[in-house]
């Protein structure tokens, strides 16, 4: 099965921050809230994010060199989202299972991310990964199936995953079982052509749960602004930028 790399860690910072906006709106100051990092960008630097961003927390991810701004995200709350894309080896290409290696336990396995979009609201457009293991196998009969028992009250990835093909609808159809093993672009394609929406959860940045969408369900999340932490342009030395 084609596969990417195995997975070692990951150094790029992410977490908590408190993100205060400068008074003329035109930079960020990011202060990861365990200390590890605390630095200025220009808001041209910056990817997807909060329409109005304003000064409050956040769930930030910046570059493993600390150069760039990979992602500030809602902290916590309920949004209406839609899958989008499935994260790529490179731009341009199918794509396909990572396999991670659990050193501890001595054993490996393959995921892939989807990144839902929020849909409305005051987030609307900023993106949001959500890390799946890949629980499909061959069901005998050249046609993809689950791997596990979803019945099974520890199986929780094997949950996870049919919750996912299920809410956005790619179990609807049959996906005939490839010879390398990789579905994530035809699982992809009918997601996209489905566009359905629904809820997610988010708490510390990470989504918590997926449900069907609400019609009645408001933004719940809060950014608790603070107007006097906003901060002066010229307060922050170059090489801060």
């Amino acid at each position: 099965m084609a596969s990417w790399a195995t997975v070692e860690t990951n150094a790029s910072p992410k977490g908590l921050a408190k993100v205060k906006v400068s008074k003329t709106g035109k930079k960020v100051k990011i202060i990861f809230e365990d200390g590890s990092v605390e630095k200025t960008f220009s808001v041209d630097m910056l990817p997807s994010t909060p329409k109005n961003l304003k000064t409050g927390m956040y769930f930030a991810v910046l570059s493993s060199d600390r150069t760039e701004v990979i992602s500030i995200r809602p902290e916590r709350g309920l949004f209406k989202v839609r899958c989008v894309d499935f994260v790529r080896p490179e731009d341009g290409a199918d794509p396909i299972p990572k396999t991670y290696n659990n050193k501890k336990y001595g054993y490996s396995y393959q995921a892939f991310t989807a990144m839902l979009e929020i849909v409305e609201g005051q987030y609307k457009g900023v993106q949001i990964p959500y890390f799946l293991h890949y629980k499909v196998t061959d069901d005998g009969q050249g046609y993809a199936g689950i791997r596990g028992n979803p019945n099974d009250p520890k199986a929780t990835r094997v949950q996870q995953f049919v919750e996912f093909v299920d809410i956005t609808g790619i179990s609807d159809e049959q996906i005939p079982w490839p010879e390398d093993g990789n579905i994530l672009p035809e699982m992809l394609r009918i997601c996209l052509k489905k566009k359905k929406q629904f809820d997610i959860v988010l708490k510390n940045g990470y989504i918590e749960s997926i449900l069907e969408a609400s019609l009645n369900e408001k933004d719940v999340d809060e950014v608790f602004e603070d107007k006097d932490d906003d901060f002066d342009d010229d307060d922050e030395d170059e090489d801060d930028l």
